[in-house]
């Protein structure tokens, strides 16, 4: 009995998804995130592996702000999400929606009418669902981590990572299960990607 409740939740839940048919290959959208993934990579850590150098007059490559002397480690920490920001938020939003991964694939992020996208919803998706919710999904998401281990003065990275993980296989297998194609972070900003018709 508690099983079928169990069971009857979850059927529920997954019923209130929608199941519009998307355009986009998965394939072409894991590719897409891929290129994103090294690129936004390079971009995030770039100030604090810069930092580190800095401070340490050595040529180690460091990107564990729990390893600075603090406050150092703020500062890094907080320069890196900056630059995530500006890859993931700024420059879709300057660019019709398009990360470079994007452009490369030919998909855009738009809202789920069809219209463009505004930067609000560009900071609901990115940066709340994405880089704090999903945090496996973009780079940021362990600079988040270590901030949040940096203020509780303990070393938080491996919890907020598994729990951050299990959110974003939900989030896949979501995706992969809907015709939509939408992951957690576009049902938070009601938005969806679109291959751009040529």
């Amino acid at each position: 009995m508690e099983d079928t409740v169990k069971l009857k939740w979850y059927f529920r839940l997954f019923s209130k998804l929608d199941n519009e048919a998307c355009n986009v290959d998965m394939t072409n959208r894991a590719v897409a995130w891929g290129i994103d993934w090294i690129a936004g990579s390079l971009i995030t850590a770039f100030p604090t592996v810069i930092f580190y150098m800095a401070l340490t007059k050595t040529q180690e490559v460091n990107q564990n702000l729990l390893a600075f002397d603090q406050p150092y480690g703020w500062v890094a920490g907080i320069l890196s999400l900056l630059f995530c920001i500006a890859y993931y938020v700024i420059y879709p939003y300057r660019h019709n929606g398009q990360t470079c991964g994007k452009k490369f694939m030919d998909m855009k992020i738009v809202k789920r009418d069809g219209s463009d996208i505004d930067l609000k919803s560009l900071c609901k998706r990115q940066i709340l669902g994405c880089i704090i919710l999903e945090g496996c999904l973009i780079p940021g998401g362990s600079y988040v981590c270590q901030l949040l281990s940096l203020a509780a003065g303990y070393d938080l990275t491996l919890v907020l990572g598994v729990a951050s993980g299990v959110i974003c296989l939900l989030s896949i297998y979501i995706a992969m299960k809907k015709k939509s194609r939408r992951m957690i972070h576009d049902y938070l900003a009601d938005t969806k990607v679109v291959a751009i018709e040529k």
